[in-house]
């Protein structure tokens, strides 16, 4: 099976959930015997760096990327506005030197199937509907349309948020035209396996989340130390706004009564209003080289998502190692986690200060939820099993 997989992003090294999740899709095709070619977008958010493939990864999967200038101006946003119907956001991702290296592609490798890896990819579904007979599977990291209708709604600046609804509107429309024209979806999550299942009855479809292999998480059992952190992508909007949150409303409670606790905070594209931040007991570690060896050192994370859809692939890596994650109910969708049991709900600031303060006297046992978490994903996210639950689908595709 020959499989052509295109990314929005160069997947490698893994900055965001969403680099990780279209690299453990590569490894995973490549573990039930794909020959998989991967080309990429190099954008200003992702660019191609030196050293970026390693040997292995570019005998595994023989990576290409082309330069595409997604930033966003006022100019073309404003241009967009006014004399175009499409999304703003689809188009930003679309250059006629991707298309010819598309092309290229569809000759040359000659794949079986294209693997579009996030919607942003779905501009150049034409293209290979025109140059090549290979089956289109679209694998969805998110309801992209649902979240930006959300951060519209939460604005309150009456401008943007004019202009976010028009954009969320034509977002949905071409979402859903898209998706159609494709030959089979895959799911990260459960919940947006249901909305496909829901528009689009007669197309197959599959959930696959996120794998781990569990040997590549270490845990270190040492909860004593009185320490919380997040860690995530800044320039993701969802990411900012739990932080910003989280020291406003959170923070204040529990330094007031545990003063020697500390919250670390790591991300790429850390905003200065955060490294400037006066919070007390708050460092900001900026954007970490090792994402693994940051989370190692601390017990516990907050997680306190109120937007944002898909899988949050931080939460599945901090819960493989054993951490202990309170989160709201939204950051945990797509696990099937139980309150108190693998992780822990809050809702409001006050019930997030409630579950800090138990876990920080003791009446929470960290260990045991640790381990319980660790469990959980290994069952759900164990990377063997669900190896044979992809090849199996797009064998029947």
């Amino acid at each position: 099976m020959k499989v052509l997989q295109i990314c929005s992003k160069v997947p490698s090294p893994p900055k965001d959930g969403g680099c990780m999740a279209m690299l453990n899709m590569a490894e995973t095709l490549h573990l039930i015997g794909a020959d998989v070619k991967m080309l990429a977008m190099d954008t200003h958010k992702h660019p191609l760096m030196n050293n970026a493939y390693s040997e292995d990864f570019k005998l595994k999967f023989n990576p290409e990327s082309i330069a595409i200038d997604t930033r966003i101006t006022a100019k073309k946003a404003i241009t967009n506005l006014l004399f175009s119907k499409r999304s703003y956001h689809l188009v930003r991702f679309e250059c006629k030197a991707f298309t010819d290296k598309v092309i290229e592609l569809l000759n040359t490798f000659q794949p079986d199937m294209v693997l579009l890896d996030s919607l942003y990819t779905c501009g150049y579904i034409n293209t290979i509907r025109t140059h090549s007979k290979a089956k289109i599977i679209y694998r969805a990291h998110n309801v992209e349309y649902m979240i930006w209708d959300t951060i519209a709604k939460q604005t309150n600046q009456a401008l943007k948020k004019y202009y976010l609804n028009i954009q969320s509107r034509r977002l949905q429309k071409e979402e859903m035209q898209m998706i159609a024209l494709c030959d089979a979806v895959i799911a990260i999550t459960e919940k947006d396996h249901q909305f496909f299942s829901l528009h689009f009855p007669k197309k197959k479809r599959l959930t696959f989340p996120f794998t781990v292999d569990l040997r590549q998480y270490p845990v270190n059992d040492d909860y004593r130390t009185q320490a919380l952190f997040f860690i995530g992508a800044m320039d993701w909007h969802p990411n900012l706004e739990a932080v910003q949150w989280f020291l406003e409303k959170v923070w204040p409670a529990v330094t007031k009564k545990y003063g020697d606790v500390k919250f670390y905070i790591a991300g790429k594209a850390m905003p200065l209003s955060l490294k400037k931040d006066v919070h007390q007991h708050v460092i900001n570690m900026g954007e970490v080289d090792d994402a693994g060896k940051f989370m190692f050192g601390f017990p516990m994370m907050v997680a306190p998502l109120f937007s944002g859809g898909g899988l949050k692939i931080k939460m599945i890596e901090a819960m493989a190692s054993g951490k202990v994650v309170i989160c709201t109910s939204k950051a945990a969708e797509g696990i099937k986690a139980i309150d108190g049991t693998h992780l822990l709900i809050a809702e409001t600031a006050e019930a997030f200060v409630q579950k800090i303060d138990d876990c920080l006297n003791g009446k929470i046992n960290l260990k045991g939820i640790g381990e319980n978490a660790r469990k959980l994903i290994d069952s759900h996210f164990g990377i063997a099993s669900k190896a044979i639950t992809i090849q199996t689908f797009l064998q029947s595709v």
